[in-house]
């Protein structure tokens, strides 16, 4: 399972890591063109905004994963009772849950809605749901984060039960 959780974390990384690399190049090659040929690609500022978008929503799972989210440490910290730090935990862990749950959802319904309207971008015909598929992808991999989450939590309250 651990072997499974690197290499999801791996292939994160690369898409992350690919997109952006993708992304900046071509708003870079952009620049050159508008400014020093002065012959701009008008279709590479509609790519590079989806594939900048997808690294971008990418990195939300990947943070999730490494826990670098902004949370309220000052708050979490104040507080002395194990008891009241788990009761946070599984708070903090069941409302991502919903909030991925319902990203996922409503995610669903904005590509089903670009996919039954037939929107497309002006310059390429690249169809938006593609772009939109991103948020119904990514809401998916936070589930599944926070569902390790879940099951770390439980792991955590078993240990806890056995001290007792």
């Amino acid at each position: 399972m651990k072997k499974l959780g690197e290499t999801y974390n791996r292939i994160e990384n690369i898409l992350a890591a690919i997109g952006t690399i993708a992304g900046l190049t071509l708003i870079f090659i952009n620049v050159v063109m508008r400014y020093v040929f002065h012959h701009p690609l008008a279709w590479t500022d509609e790519i590079s905004v989806v594939i900048l978008s997808w690294a971008i929503i990418i990195g939300f799972s990947i943070d999730l994963g490494e826990r670098s989210h902004i949370c309220m440490d000052v708050i979490y910290d104040a507080v002395k009772s194990p008891a009241l730090r788990r009761a946070m935990d599984w708070f903090a862990v069941l409302i991502g849950l919903l909030y991925s749950v319902f990203i996922t959802f409503y995610g669903g319904q904005a590509v089903a809605l670009q996919v039954t309207t037939g929107r497309v971008y002006p310059i390429t015909e690249f169809p938006r749901w593609v772009a939109y598929l991103i948020i119904v992808l990514a809401g998916i991999a936070m589930v599944g984060r926070y569902l390790i989450m879940l099951v770390q939590l439980l792991g955590k309250n078993r240990e806890k039960g056995e001290e007792n």
